[in-house]
């Protein structure tokens, strides 16, 4: 202090610049070492008996830094007293971390929210609370259908009788014939096993095609016919489409 004043009396501002500079990098340094001792103090006594987490006002928040990020409100509390308490950082009144210091508190909170992770974090929740609503209210109408009564059957006569309750091939045209004479439907049945209630109208469609064909194709027409409901509808369907063209 004697050596500014004296280059401050004698006008040496070269002296007294380099003095001052000097001065403070020394103060500089001393703050940094300061704030690494004091985080290490922090860090050495995790887990010791001197761990404030450890103790009886553990959970006695006491308020530290209030401040914004992006929108974002950050406010930083001391758990418990003592200047190696933990501190808590709230994002929006949640709480998020506990770090050792408030230096690391506001530096990495600051972070979170910069980077994106909050944000993200914060899609993360909402969507997680749109699969468990989800999830509430199929479980809730599960439950309603279970406990709702049995509907009545219904009382109406079936517009349309099937013919008779056996199984007819759909090997034997004359029976399909028939079928297109008749004014009822009949059930017939697949070689793969699928049944199919034959209208009146769809028997006299494959009467008519069958007649028009040679002998060779009449015979593979019903054999793709009553091989299975997809076999069924490809072949009336590619048939259909030829008469309309005239093909056959």
């Amino acid at each position: 202090m004697r050596d500014i004043l004296e280059f401050i009396e004698t006008d040496n501002i070269k002296s007294l610049k380099l003095v001052v500079e000097a001065e403070l990098s020394r103060i500089a340094l001393d703050k940094i070492q300061s704030l690494k001792e004091e985080e290490q103090s922090a860090e050495d006594v995790i887990g010791t008996i001197d761990d404030p987490t450890l103790s009886p006002d553990f959970e006695k928040e006491f308020f530290l830094k209030r401040f914004d990020v992006k929108g974002n409100t950050v406010i930083l509390k001391k758990l418990g007293l003592g200047s190696s308490a933990p501190v808590i950082s709230y994002i929006n009144d949640e709480r998020w971390e506990i770090f050792t210091t408030p230096n690391q508190a506001e530096r990495e909170t600051t972070n979170y929210i910069n980077d994106g992770s909050y944000d993200k974090k914060v899609k993360e929740v909402e969507e997680k609370k749109k699969q468990i609503e989800a999830q509430k209210k199929a479980e809730e109408e599960a439950k309603q259908q279970k406990e709702e009564p049995p509907a009545e059957e219904s009382k109406e006569e079936p517009k349309e009788e099937v013919k008779e309750s056996r199984y007819n091939s759909l090997t034997s045209i004359d029976e399909i014939r028939q079928v297109s004479e008749s004014t009822r439907p009949t059930l017939f049945r697949f070689r793969s096993g699928e049944d199919r209630v034959m209208t009146c109208q769809e028997a006299s469609d494959i009467v008519e095609i069958y007649d028009l064909l040679n002998k060779e194709n009449k015979s593979k027409f019903i054999s793709r016919l009553e091989s299975s409901e997809e076999g069924y509808q490809k072949m009336m369907t590619f048939f259909k489409d030829r008469m309309v063209k005239g093909i056959i």
